[in-house]
């Protein structure tokens, strides 16, 4: 474990203390989202049905989380050029914010979809698998590389979002060039940054010779084994994603597919 760090007690309560924090502030911003909305846009949300009304508040949260953890992993990786030779030990102390915020929102988004009811397995299993790669990550500080690209890819949920209250309060009428534009952007974000990102993290590893090294080197086997599944299955996922995304463009479908 984490025996090797002086320090380890004292990052710990900093770490637990800032999940605690964000984990809170997700609430409050979703709380004052839904204040917002209902008396300030006069927006009837209980008219919408559950689901609508949990999720068009839920995405504010959403998309606040998104850009934040996806500019600071786009920061570290391409700006910064932490993980440029090491894809294994490499672990900037910005990953604790990081990797502590998305454990804290994935743990108000399993509660926020509860609440809102009817979500699909493909999302249960993504928020589930956020929470304990996260916490993985947080214990052993390996191979941060591969869920930090990842992360990267979260851009994505604001036009997702954005097409989410087009289609929940019907603006694609009122507002169709806007429409237009934000599901235009939406594929493009998917292709850019979804569809190649785990063979790109895989070809950097590769190209380091630091495949084979994430198990020889392994402070433990779920480093390598969870690095695996998440880049094979959320690498997976994200081409399913963005092919039904470009379909639903091509095909003209009214439809748009729901998951971010």
């Amino acid at each position: 474990g984490m025996s090797d760090d002086s320090d380890s007690g004292e990052r710990w309560l900093c770490v637990g203390k800032f999940v605690v924090g964000s984990w809170a502030g997700c609430w409050t911003l979703h709380w004052t989202a839904d204040w917002f909305i209902r008396r300030v846009l006069r927006v009837r949300l209980d008219r919408l049905g559950k689901y609508a009304a949990v999720h068009t508040v839920n995405r504010v949260v959403s998309c606040v989380h998104g850009v934040s953890v996806a500019s600071y992993a786009l920061y570290a990786i391409w700006v910064r050029r932490y993980f440029e030779h090491d894809t294994i030990d490499a672990y900037p102390s910005g990953c604790d914010y990081c990797f502590g915020g998305m454990l804290a929102y994935g743990l108000y988004d399993l509660m926020a979809e509860y609440m809102g009811g009817k979500t699909e397995v493909g999302m249960w299993v993504h928020h589930v698998l956020l929470v304990l790669g996260t916490f993985l990550e947080l214990i052993y500080r390996q191979g941060a590389y591969y869920p930090l690209a990842f992360t990267v890819t979260e851009f994505t949920v604001v036009p997702s979002n954005i097409h989410f209250w087009f289609k929940t309060f019907q603006l694609q009428a009122r507002y169709p060039t806007l429409f237009r534009i934000n599901t235009l952007a939406r594929v493009a974000l998917y292709w850019l940054l979804r569809a190649f990102m785990a063979p790109y993290t895989f070809w950097h590893g590769w190209q380091l010779g630091q495949i084979g090294k994430l198990w020889t080197q392994r402070k433990s086997f779920l480093v390598p084994f969870f690095t695996a599944f998440n880049v094979s299955v959320v690498g997976w996922l994200n081409v399913m994603w963005t092919l039904t995304l470009t379909r639903n463009l091509f095909a003209g479908s009214r439809r748009l597919n729901k998951s971010s």
